[in-house]
Formats: C-alpha cells, structure tokens, sequence
C-alpha cells in the first residue's frame, strides 16, 4: 500500500462548493509493486514527484503504470549548486529553522515551480499525484496552496496537514529513517514531527497577501486564469 496516500477531495470550500474527489492524490513516494483503497483513483494519470534528482534516481517507480511523470523539485536551494541559488545564508536557515522556516524558504525560493505544479494539477485530465519523499512537507504546502486558492478554510486545510501523523510510522519505514535533504545523516527530530505552527505560518503568509492565496498564486504564475481554472477543475459545479 502506498503510505500516506490520500485523496483530498471531499471537502468544503467556504462557499459550500465541493472538492472533486478522485483528481488530486497526495502521498509518500510510491513503489511500483504497491497498491491504493478501492476508494482512491489508481494508477494516476500525472504524477508530479518533488524530490530532487538526488533523491529520486532516473527512473520513476510508476513508470509502467503512469503515462504522464514530471519531476520538480522544491528544495534545490538547499544545494549550494542548486537552480534556486540561495545563499549560503538562508540555506542555514531553512536547514536549521525547523519546519516553518524550511516551508516559508520554499515559498520564497521555490514559487515558480510551485506555480508549475498548480498548474500542471489544473491543466491535466485524469487523477493527478502529488507526492514527495514522506509526502508531509513539500507535498503538505503544494496541497494547502491549492486548497486555499480553493477558498477551503483554514482549518480544513490543517487538519488535511495533521493527517500525516497517523501515517509516519509506514512512511519512515520505508524512508528507512533518511532525510532527503541530506541521506548521510538522520533525519533531525523535528523533522519528523508535524507542528501546526509550521503549516500556520505558511498560512498566514498567504492570508497577508493581496487577495489571500489565490493572489500569491495568481502573482508568482504571471497567469490571471490560474486560479478559475484551478477551481474549474477540481470542484463540484454549484446546482443553482
């Protein structure tokens, strides 16, 4: 079974519209040989893997199954020869901030792939996967992105965040306790955790933008129809 593999529709947006199930999957990163629930739409038509190439190798494991896989990834900053170029500063920052620095240094550094994933997961047809190394962190801020470009509430989107929790002892036995930002060291402790706090200042970051997530969207694509197709795609149509 694919740890941590979820579909995140099913929820409500702050119009009462709901997100479409069967569209958007997150998860840990998947083996060929595993298995989904009846209830989750598998194998996905696009898989968008966020690891680095370091740690993903050149071959996908749902190669076989899935006929659409792109790898972007959100933590080249971390590599001091990564495409992001950070500086050495605020690489140290993001490695030993904790959670909260590591996800807001993705959104600083990391916005337009960011935006290349939104819009890979508005434009595509069919189930699309989401998923990095424990599916918690890089995957965990794409999907509070989409969810609150949405207008699915805050809370909503945290308690979308905390389901992870129950996953993470099938997650670190697979990752075999290794961190991807560096696989000779173990991963540090709080790393390991899911601190609401780290997903709240993501956030509150995007609430403090003009027009809230959607905005910070809609201004890091360059497209103003990010966000209508975005909501086209995935939520119910409205039976009025």
């Amino acid at each position: 079974m694919v740890p941590n593999l979820r579909d995140v529709g099913g929820v409500r947006t702050g119009a009462g519209q709901v997100v479409r199930r069967g569209l958007l999957l997150r998860s840990a990163v998947p083996y060929a040989s595993d298995s989904a629930p009846d209830e989750v739409a598998w194998p996905p038509t696009q898989v968008i893997d966020l690891r680095s190439a370091d740690e993903a190798g050149p071959d996908h494991p749902l190669a076989a199954v899935a006929p659409d896989i792109v790898r972007i990834s959100l933590l080249e900053a971390l590599r001091p020869d990564g495409i992001q170029g950070a500086d050495p500063q605020v690489r140290e920052r993001m490695r030993t901030g904790g959670l909260a620095a590591l996800y807001l240094g993705m959104l600083d550094l990391a916005h337009a792939e960011i935006s290349e994933v939104v819009n890979r997961i508005a434009s595509r047809p069919g189930p699309t996967l989401v998923h990095c190394a424990a599916g918690k962190d890089r995957t965990g801020v794409v999907v509070a992105l989409v969810l609150r470009a949405l207008d699915v509430p805050r809370e909503a989107v945290v308690a979308d965040y905390l389901q992870t929790q129950a996953a993470m002892p099938d997650v670190l036995r697979r990752l075999q306790v290794q961190t991807p930002l560096d696989p000779g060291h173990r991963v540090p402790p709080s790393y390991l955790e899911l601190p609401v706090h780290a997903i709240e200042a993501v956030l509150d970051r995007w609430d403090d933008h003009d027009g809230g997530a959607a905005g910070w969207l809609q201004g890091v694509s360059g497209s103003a129809d990010v966000v209508d197709r975005l909501r086209d795609r995935l939520l119910e149509p409205t039976t009025d």
